[in-house]
C-alpha cells in the first residue's frame, strides 16, 4: 500500500510486478538512488550534532526562484532556524542564472532553482519533482476539457514561466509548439 501511495504522489509507476517477479522501472530506479542518498545524509545528522557543542552564528544567504512552494523545503528551514537561533538566514529571489552565477561567487552559501545546465564546479542535491502542467481559467472555452494530444493547446494563447523555465518543459513546449501566442510572462 505504501508503495502504491508513492507511485500516486510522484504520478509514476516505480515497480513491475506480477507472477514473474519484481522489477523497478527507471523511474523506480532513480527515486531509489534518491532515497539511498537521503538515508545516508540523515543517517548522519545524529553524529554530526552530537559533536557540534558550540553555538553557531552567523548570516546564511540562500537564493531561490520565485513561487517555489514545497512543504519539505519550509520545514527544512524552520528545523534550521529552532537548531540555530543565532543564525541570520536571508532569502533572495532571483532568477536561476543568476543564482548560479552568485553562488560560483560566494554572494549566496546555497541556491534553490531549477538548473538548465550543470556547472562542474557546484554540487547539486535534488530536492524535489515539480509537475508543470498547463491550466486555464473558468472562462477559458478549454477549462474542464480533457487534453488527448498537446498540439491541440497550440492556438490558445500561453502565459510562459520566463527566464525560470526549466529545460524540459521548453522542450517539451517547443515540440508541440505551445506558447506561440504569448499572453504573458
Amino acid at each position: 500500500m505504501a508503495l502504491k501511495r508513492l507511485e500516486e504522489f510522484v504520478e509514476a509507476r516505480l515497480c513491475h510486478r506480477g507472477p514473474g517477479g519484481f522489477a523497478l522501472t527507471h523511474e523506480g530506479e532513480a527515486i531509489a538512488e534518491v532515497c539511498e542518498n537521503l538515508f545516508g545524509t540523515v543517517s548522519g545528522i545524529s553524529a554530526t550534532l552530537a559533536d557540534n557543542t558550540e553555538i553557531v552564528r552567523g548570516r546564511i544567504r540562500i537564493q531561490m526562484i520565485s513561487n517555489l512552494v514545497n512543504s519539505r523545503l519550509d520545514a527544512a528551514l524552520s528545523s534550521f532556524h529552532h537548531s540555530y537561533t543565532d543564525v541570520e538566514v536571508y532569502i533572495g529571489v532571483a532568477t536561476w542564472n543568476i543564482i548560479k552565477h552568485n553562488v560560483l561567487r560566494n554572494d549566496a552559501e546555497l541556491g534553490i532553482s531549477t538548473t538548465a545546465e550543470r556547472d562542474p564546479n557546484l554540487r547539486y542535491d535534488p530536492l524535489f519533482r515539480e509537475i508543470y502542467r498547463p491550466y486555464c481559467g473558468r472562462a477559458h472555452p478549454m477549462y474542464g476539457k480533457v487534453v488527448e494530444r498537446p498540439a491541440e493547446l497550440a492556438r490558445h494563447a500561453f502565459i510562459l514561466t520566463g527566464t525560470d523555465e526549466p529545460d524540459t518543459l521548453r522542450r517539451y513546449r517547443q515540440r508541440y509548439r505551445l506558447g506561440q501566442k504569448i499572453a504573458g510572462l
